[in-house]
């Protein structure tokens, strides 16, 4: 029994850590962790935000990464003192003592000890937990990405599995609003408001380290344009989202052109753009011209 149950252990852990199971399990909690903010949204949805510029500031009394908030803790202390926050900074941001990381619909600046069982609520730590918020599994799966593309490692597939994923992630993440909120009751406004990490910012964070490091490699660069091409398909009707994703496909093609200059690797990248323009015509076309309009450098 004792050899049997060795065994099954050794199995489960040498399973546990392949990289597709890893990157499996990463993919299955992200996405559900941004279906949960989908679900509770369109439960309890919000049509008019509050004027967050003239509510009051609230500064940090410690500094370090902030994770989360005991939200239960908070929302009833909100409700008690009838009260509503709204946080400015997304959840990793580094505070420093100070820093005006909160905003309070009433001026409370002389309450201390309201103002400390408030700032009671927040956790700051290092570690990053799926569970905290769904931006720390795209990461985790960017770094995946980013480590398959290492000359020790040089798994291309890896990568590119990757990428899908984060597409796909990036896809559901356009079902979420801009601001998010919490401590909502029913047909009454929400307490607790969230700086929700923009589109934009996810576009950065999680796909700039794979473009600086893969760069000159053409076929994880196609897979790139291919993914934001996907992205497109949805991003297309919010101007914004789509804004963003030209935006960051004109630096993917300037990389492109200085780095990758194999006449049959620029082809296929083409034909990936031109799928782009039948998506959105107009800046399509201006993206092609830029990729068409300078040579590589070491032409």
């Amino acid at each position: 029994i004792s050899l049997g149950l060795f065994v099954f252990f050794i199995h489960s852990i040498s399973k546990a850590i392949q990289v597709d199971n890893v990157l499996n399990g990463l993919f299955r909690q992200t996405k559900k962790e941004i279906q949960d903010i989908i679900n509770m949204q369109n439960e309890n949805p919000v049509d008019n935000f509050p004027e967050f510029s003239n509510w009051h500031s609230i500064n940090s009394t410690t500094e370090g990464y902030y994770k989360g908030v005991h939200t239960n803790k908070l929302c009833a202390l909100l409700a008690d003192e009838n009260i509503e926050l709204f946080i400015t900074v997304k959840q990793g941001y580094f505070t420093v003592k100070g820093y005006p990381f909160l905003k309070c619909n009433k001026d409370i600046s002389e309450n201390e000890a309201l103002i400390e069982k408030i700032l009671d609520c927040f956790i700051f730590y290092i570690e990053e937990y799926i569970s905290d918020h769904y931006r720390y599994g795209l990461t985790q799966i960017s770094e995946i990405a980013v480590k398959a593309m290492s000359p020790g490692i040089n798994d291309p597939g890896t990568a590119v599995k990757s990428i899908d994923m984060l597409s796909i992630l990036l896809i559901e993440r356009l079902k979420i609003n801009a601001i998010n909120y919490s401590c909502y009751e029913k047909d009454e406004q929400p307490l607790l408001y969230f700086h929700e990490t923009s589109f934009d910012e996810l576009l950065h964070d999680n796909f700039t380290p794979l473009r600086n490091y893969a760069k000159a490699d053409a076929y994880v660069m196609t897979n790139v344009i291919e993914a934001f091409k996907n992205i497109l398909f949805i991003a297309n009707e919010n101007v914004d989202a789509r804004n963003s994703v030209f935006n960051y496909l004109n630096a993917i093609v300037d990389d492109i052109n200085q780095h990758i200059v194999n006449e049959y690797d620029r082809q296929e990248i083409s034909n990936m753009l031109y799928a782009i323009v039948r998506i959105s015509e107009s800046q399509g076309k201006q993206l092609v011209a830029r990729f068409e309009r300078h040579p590589p450098i070491s032409a």
